[in-house]
This record gives C-alpha cells, sequence and structure tokens, in this order.
C-alpha cells in the first residue's frame, strides 16, 4: 500500500488529548518557590505541583482583571 493512500487516524482514535495544548518548558526557581508551591498545594489539597502552580497563576490573573 502506498503511504499517500493511507487514511489518517483521527487524534482520538491515537489517543491524544485534543482539548488542551502540551508544552514542554522548564522552570528554575528558588528552593523557596518550590517550598511555597508545595504549602499550596497541600494546604488546598491538590493532586501535584501543576494544579498549585495554575491556581496561583489563574488567581493572580483574576485579580489583575485580565481573567474572568
Amino acid at each position: 500500500m502506498d503511504y499517500l493512500e493511507v487514511q489518517p487516524t483521527i487524534a482520538k482514535e491515537a489517543g491524544r488529548n485534543t482539548k488542551e495544548q502540551k508544552t514542554a518548558k522548564t522552570i528554575s526557581m528558588s528552593l523557596s518557590f518550590w517550598a511555597l508551591v508545595q504549602q499550596i498545594q497541600t494546604q488546598k489539597g491538590f493532586k501535584d505541583y501543576k494544579e498549585a502552580i495554575y491556581f496561583g497563576v489563574y488567581n493572580t490573573a483574576k485579580d489583575l482583571g485580565i481573567e474572568s
């Protein structure tokens, strides 16, 4: 079979999440920053550091009026 004749696989069929855009970034912050993130994570009951960082960024954006 010629590769030009093969039907494309839909992203959902391939097991990829199409609703979120994921990127790989490295965040270099001080140890005290990560300690604060861990405290937020523990106090709010988040499952991982990503949720704690999202919480901080989203709430700051709401306070600044750039997110509704």
